[in-house]
């Protein structure tokens, strides 16, 4: 009875957090959606015989991809404003 309830559990859990990110499909392509905290783009994908991947439309969540960040969260936060202090700083020898 236990499995049967964590394969359930596996399964409703895995259909919540798919659909919260829409297809990349041809009618997508250039849609841009914050997926784990990347600006993901949807792109279709060139077939590679040499890295065995196939072609088709995927989400492009790479390394080079910016961070989606909401800027209104950062800019409440007082650690995050910008250096409030004075230009310069003279330090005078003896």
């Amino acid at each position: 009875m236990k499995k049967f309830l964590y394969i359930l559990l596996f399964f409703v859990a895995g259909t919540a957090s798919a659909a919260e990110i829409p297809e990349c499909n041809a009618k997508t392509v250039g849609m841009v959606q914050c997926i784990s905290l990347k600006e993901c783009s949807c792109k279709l994908f060139r077939t590679s015989l040499i890295n065995n991947d196939a072609g088709g439309y995927r989400w492009d969540c790479g390394i080079t991809r910016p961070q989606c960040i909401d800027q209104n969260k950062i800019s409440d936060r007082e650690d995050a404003r910008p250096y409030s202090g004075p230009d310069s700083v003279f330090i005078q020898q003896k």
